[in-house]
């Protein structure tokens, strides 16, 4: 027969399987969509500011310079912040799992 712990380690087992699981979607989108940044903004982005566009912000490639609008270095800077930060989160709850 079951003990309520057992019922509770169970529901926590799979709470934790869905975190991971979301987490890890999470972050191959935006590993990916990443990647789709850094090659579209590679092809069409001036690697000259460009004040009149209002392309007067920095983002920085694998060695090259491009300028962007805020709104688009923010966009680039973001979705490498929400893959590390997933990266971070399956990491730890993967510790916390193997440590029980």
């Amino acid at each position: 027969m079951r003990t309520r712990d057992d019922m509770e380690s169970d529901r926590a087992l799979r709470l934790q399987k869905v975190l991971v699981g979301t987490t890890a979607v999470i972050g191959m989108i935006s590993l990916f969509y990443t990647a789709y940044l850094y090659y579209d903004y590679r092809a069409r982005m001036p690697t000259q500011p460009q004040p009149q566009a209002g392309r007067t912000y920095a983002v920085y490639l694998k060695g090259d310079t491009f300028y962007t609008t805020k709104t688009e270095q923010r966009r680039y800077y973001a979705t490498q912040y929400i893959f590390f930060a997933s990266v971070i989160t399956i990491g730890v709850t993967s510790w916390i799992r193997w440590r029980r």
